[in-house]
């Protein structure tokens, strides 16, 4: 039989105000697009996100930093408050034809979705919708 018990204290970071795992306590987002003419739009938006106050124990543990190295110093370094900034430009060429360009993290901001999960870096796109 296994006599371990296997608590949320136990199995969490920060058991304080026991607060759910991998969960930003505060996020804001805002969006807005701008239109010429109904051909012509310019789109941007905001995202910021606080830091997890609380993910699994084993990864800030110090036998899991001298397993896996790398994991405790990156939550460390980048676990804070995270401002996101993305951008868009359309234009209608003809009826139901659109051409996009798009820019995710403009600032190439590093920071983690999860635990030694990053977040996408500056990211550039172009896009072409056909209607029919």
């Amino acid at each position: 039989n296994n006599s371990v018990s296997y608590t949320y204290d136990k199995l969490s970071s920060d058991t304080n105000g026991h607060y759910l795992k991998y969960r930003h306590r505060q996020t804001v987002r805002f969006d807005l697009e701008l239109t010429y003419k109904k051909s012509f739009s310019f789109g941007f938006s905001y995202q910021y996100n606080s830091r997890m106050d609380n993910i699994d124990a084993v990864f800030i543990d110090p036998l899991f930093e001298s397993t896996i190295p790398g994991i405790p110093s990156s939550m460390e370094r980048l676990n804070h408050g995270i401002h996101l900034f993305d951008a868009r430009i359309r234009l209608k060429l003809y009826k139901g034809i659109t051409l996009a360009l798009l820019a995710e993290n403009i600032f190439n901001t590093e920071y983690l979705v999860r635990t030694a999960y990053f977040g996408s870096p500056r990211t550039f796109m172009a896009q072409m919708s056909v209607k029919f």
